[in-house]
C-alpha cells in the first residue's frame, strides 16, 4: 500500500471500499450521454443543466458504487471524514480558547481537565455497569505509573495551552509535530533494538525540517535588533515555548508506551483515562500558582501576572466561565485579549472534538495502520485552511490575505504534509499496542505515531 496520493487512501485501499470495482470512464461516459441527451431533445442549443447535473451524479454513483457499500465501509469513510474534520475543529478550538481568554488560561486548564474526567468517567460507568469489558486484570495496571504518566501530561498540555497565546494559529498545528522527531529519537535510547525503515526516517527528517522552516521568523525577530518589539519577542519566545512542550509530549508518549509494553496485559483505555484525568487535575489544582506565573513568559512586559493577584484573577475566571467579562479597568494583572462569551462552548467544543477524534482513529486503526497517516497529512492540510481563516477574522497582519500567514508557514505545512505522508507509507516496527489519541493526554499508539499528533 505504498506510493504517495494526497487522498488519505491509497488506489488499493479505494478498491478496497469498491467492491464492484467500475471503470473510471463510466464517469466521462455518463456525462457524454447527457450532452448528448440534451441536444438531442431539445430544437434550441440551450442544455438543461437540471438534467445535466442529475447525469453527472449517476455518474459519481456509477463510478464509486457507494450505493453497494457495506455498513462497515459506510462507518470506515464516516470515521476518516469526521477525524479530518474534528482535527481541524480541535485545533481552532484550542487557539479560540487561548486568544479569548488570555488572562485566565490556567483556570482553563482546570475546566477542561475536569470536563474530560466527567466523559471518560462517564464512559468508564457504563461499562462497568453493562459490559464485562473490563476485567479484574485490568484494574491492577500500576497505578504510579499512570501517575507518573499524568504529571508529564498536565505539564506539557499547560505549557501548549500557555504558550499558544503568542503563537499565530497557523503555526500551532505545524509546530505541534515536533513530537514526532523527539519520539523516534527518544526511540532509539529506550528502545534500541527498533529499526525504523529508511522511509520513515526520511519522513521525520522532513518533519523536522518542517518545523525549523517555521521557526525561521521566530529566530529572525531575537536576531535582528531593529524589529524587537515587545511583541515581536513575545512572539518569539512563545514560539520557542511552544516547541519545547511539543517535543516533551513526544517524551510522554515514549514513557507511555514503555509502562504499557512492560505491563504487557490487556488494558481499557477509558479506565487508565480517568486515573490519568484525576490526577492530571489534582495536579493542575496543586501547580495553579506555577501556571498562573508561567503566563508571563508570554507578555509584552514579562510581568502581567503577579502572584499577589492570583485570587482575584481566579474570582474573575469564575465570572468569565459565565460567560461575563470581568471590568478590566485598574485591574492589577494583565487584562489584554479577553473575551469571555460563548468561552464555555468553546471549551466544550475543543473536548468534544477530542473525544470524537479519539473514537474515529480507533475505527480508522480496526482497518488499517498505514492509512492512518494518510488521514493525519488530509487533516494537517485542512486544519491549516481552517486556521488560517480563523487568522483573517481574528487578527490583522501583513501576510498573505491580510494575516499573519506568510510563504514561510505556506512551505513548512506542504513540507510537513510530505513528511507525514513519507513517514506513514511504512507499518509502524513492533506493533503491539493499539490505545487511543494522545491530544487528549491519555493513551498512546506504537501503531502510529505520526498518527496521534494531530493534535
Amino acid at each position: 500500500m505504498k506510493g504517495h496520493s494526497w487522498f488519505p487512501m491509497s488506489s488499493n485501499e479505494r478498491n478496497r471500499l469498491l467492491p464492484h470495482n467500475s471503470s473510471r470512464n463510466t464517469l466521462l461516459v455518463g456525462k457524454l450521454q447527457v450532452i448528448n441527451d440534451s441536444f438531442n431533445n431539445n430544437t434550441s442549443t440551450k442544455i438543461n443543466y437540471s438534467d445535466l447535473c442529475n447525469g453527472i451524479l449517476d455518474g459519481i454513483i456509477r463510478w464509486v458504487r457507494i450505493d453497494k457499500w457495506t455498513i462497515e465501509e459506510w462507518v470506515l469513510v464516516g470515521s476518516i471524514t469526521g477525524f479530518m474534520l474534528f482535527t481541524a475543529s480541535e485545533r481552532v478550538s484550542f487557539k479560540m480558547i487561548v486568544d479569548r481568554v488570555t488572562p485566565y488560561r490556567f483556570v482553563y486548564i482546570v475546566l477542561i481537565l475536569f470536563l474530560l474526567l466527567i466523559v471518560n468517567g462517564s464512559i468508564l460507568l457504563y461499562k462497568l455497569c453493562f459490559t464485562d469489558k473490563i476485567t479484574m486484570r485490568m484494574k491492577k495496571f500500576p497505578v504510579t505509573n499512570i501517575a507518573l504518566m499524568a504529571l508529564i501530561d498536565v505539564i506539557q498540555f499547560a505549557g501548549l495551552l500557555v504558550s499558544a497565546s503568542g503563537v499565530s494559529p497557523t503555526m500551532t498545528v505545524i509546530l505541534l509535530h515536533a513530537s514526532t522527531p523527539c519520539f523516534i529519537c527518544g526511540t532509539f535510547i529506550v528502545f534500541p533494538d527498533r529499526k525504523y525503515s529508511p522511509v520513515q526516517i526520511r519522513g521525520s527528517v522532513l518533519i523536522s525540517i518542517a518545523i525549523a522552516i517555521s521557526m525561521i521568523r521566530p529566530f529572525l525577530f531575537l536576531i535582528d535588533s531593529s524589529q524587537q518589539a515587545n511583541y515581536r519577542i513575545q512572539y518569539a519566545y512563545s514560539s520557542i515555548f511552544y516547541v519545547f512542550f511539543s517535543g516533551l509530549l513526544g517524551v510522554a508518549t515514549l514513557y507511555k508506551e514503555r509502562c504499557i509494553i512492560q505491563w504487557s496485559q490487556p488494558i481499557d483505555i477509558h479506565y487508565i483515562s480517568v486515573w490519568s484525568y484525576l490526577f492530571q487535575l489534582l495536579y493542575a489544582l496543586i501547580l495553579s500558582p506555577l501556571i498562573y506565573l508561567m503566563q508571563n513568559f508570554t507578555t509584552s512586559t514579562w510581568s502581567g501576572f503577579n502572584i499577589s493577584s492570583f485570587r482575584t484573577n481566579v474570582i474573575d475566571s469564575l465570572s468569565c466561565i459565565q460567560g461575563n467579562t470581568p471590568n478590566t479597568d485598574d485591574s492589577i494583572y494583565d487584562t489584554a485579549f479577553t473575551s469571555c462569551s460563548y468561552s464555555v462552548l468553546i471549551v466544550v467544543g475543543f473536548v468534544s472534538s477530542n473525544i470524537l477524534i479519539q473514537e474515529c482513529i480507533g475505527q480508522v486503526l480496526q482497518t488499517s495502520n498505514l492509512l492512518l497517516g494518510r488521514c493525519v497529512a488530509a487533516a494537517v492540510f485542512i486544519a491549516f485552511i481552517a486556521l488560517g481563516i480563523y487568522d483573517t477574522k481574528v487578527d490583522y497582519g501583513n501576510g498573505i490575505f491580510g494575516s499573519n500567514i506568510t510563504f514561510i508557514d505556506v512551505i513548512a505545512v506542504f513540507v510537513l504534509i510530505a513528511g507525514l505522508e513519507m513517514y506513514g507509507e511504512d507499518m509502524e516496527p513492533d506493533v503491539e499496542i493499539i490505545t487511543n489519541y494522545e491530544s487528549v493526554n491519555s493513551g498512546t499508539s506504537s501503531s502510529s505515531k505520526a498518527g496521534v499528533d494531530a493534535a
